[in-house]
This record gives C-alpha cells, sequence and structure tokens, in this order.
C-alpha cells in the first residue's frame, strides 16, 4: 500500500499551511479524505484526475469547513467535467443526511454524487472503513482505516478520544497512523500525552498549528506528514 499524498497538513487557524487533506491514488481509482480547495487544484494541475479515472471515493471525518471546503468543488469537477459519480463513504444516516442538506445548500445536485451502502467500500486494492469518534459534541465524526493484504493504516480525522487513539497505537497489526497532534485536549490529540507512549515510529503527525510543527520537529521522535507542492 502506498503512503498518502498530503495537500494540506494545517488545522483550521493556520495560515503557514494549507488546511488538512490527504490523497490516496490506488492505480485509476482516488481516495480523497477531507477534500479542500487544493486536493481539486493538485488532481487537476497534475492531471490525476482525468476522463481516464476510473472511481473518485470521498471520505469525510466530519464537516468542520476546514475538511469539507472543497467538497462541492471535487463533486462538480467529478460529475460535470469528467463525467465521474463520486462515491462519499456513510457511516450513519445522520450524517448522511447532514451531507445532503449541506450538498443541496452548495447548489450540488443530488445526480453528482452517491452514498456507499455502509461504512466499508473496497476500491480495486484497498478497503476503506469509517469508525465512529469523538471530536466535539455538536457533531458526528470518524476516523479511517484503510488496508489492504499487507498493510493497515489509520487517520484520525480530528479526535479526542485518548483511550480509542492509544489502543490503535499499541495495535501491532496497524502500520502506519497519521494523527493530528495539538494542545488543545478538548478537540484534539494532545501531544504531551502521546509522547508518553509506546511505538511512536508509526506515527505521522498531521492537522498542526506552526508552532506544534516546530516543536514536533525538535523534539524528533515523530514523523511529519509533507505537503505537496501544486
Amino acid at each position: 500500500m502506498k503512503d498518502l499524498i498530503f495537500c494540506g497538513i494545517g488545522s483550521a487557524l493556520e495560515t503557514e499551511f494549507n488546511n488538512n487533506c490527504a490523497i490516496y491514488l490506488d492505480k485509476k481509482d482516488i481516495l480523497i479524505i477531507d477534500p479542500n480547495e487544493n486536493s481539486v487544484k493538485y488532481l487537476i494541475n497534475k492531471k490525476i484526475l482525468t476522463e481516464k479515472t476510473k472511481n473518485v471515493t470521498i471520505a469525510i471525518t466530519h464537516t468542520h469547513s476546514d475538511h469539507i471546503s472543497g467538497l462541492g468543488q471535487l463533486i462538480w469537477q467529478c460529475a460535470i467535467r469528467f463525467k465521474i459519480v463520486p462515491i462519499i463513504i456513510s457511516n450513519s444516516i445522520t450524517f448522511q443526511k447532514s451531507l445532503k442538506k449541506l450538498l443541496t445548500l452548495m447548489g450540488i445536485d443530488k445526480s453528482y454524487y452517491i452514498f456507499s451502502e455502509n461504512n466499508v467500500y473496497n476500491t480495486a486494492n484497498v478497503c476503506i472503513e469509517m469508525i465512529k469518534t469523538k471530536h466535539t459534541k455538536d457533531l458526528e465524526c470518524f476516523g479511517i482505516i484503510l488496508k489492504d493484504d499487507k498493510y493497515k493504516i489509520y487517520y484520525s480525522g480530528d479526535t479526542n478520544d485518548f483511550k480509542q487513539i492509544s489502543n490503535i497505537i499499541l495495535d501491532k497489526t496497524f502500520n502506519r497512523i497519521y494523527l493530528e497532534l495539538s494542545h488543545y485536549p478538548k478537540s484534539h490529540i494532545e501531544y504531551n500525552d502521546i509522547k508518553k507512549l509506546k511505538n511512536l515510529n508509526k506515527i505521522i503527525a498531521m492537522h498542526l498549528t506552526k508552532e506544534i510543527y516546530e516543536e514536533i520537529i525538535k523534539d524528533g521522535v515523530i514523523e511529519v506528514a509533507k505537503e505537496v507542492c501544486f
């Protein structure tokens, strides 16, 4: 399994980095996690999303604006420009209803996208699973598991469930863990708590402020995700 491509590693109020967003390329299939506008720009300008693309899958961890700023534009590009109807992985009926309402307000025609039948979706070579987590009390939020026959990845989205994350880090079946780190434990994973755990070589930090980025680089214990150039 390939590593994720990051079109942004920044948290909501950070201006040094683009908003957090990752892409996974599986031959002619594309998975976009929390699409921002830069992910659309990257896919188009680098000629990754083309008429030859077979499938586009969208995984949304939650509906905070810094995580879905490019959702409408991505669906438009797929459906209108390339005649591809993207699949949105849905973990719950209530979350699906919220997304439908949001996309209607964006002016996105219902025929331009479809939802997966459940929280697990398979591309040609990779299984994608959405699992529930906790972030803020007013939103449904999800983490993402990507796996094939040999490799298994966890992507946190945004979460404050330290117990869930610590269990995933200790789980030997996970090869890579993409994890947002901060000093805001009410909504996110506290960096100082993570540093106390084992298996930190599996973690790649994302969704960062400049200050926490510099702190992680200085400590040199955890790898940091890298934004691609546009």
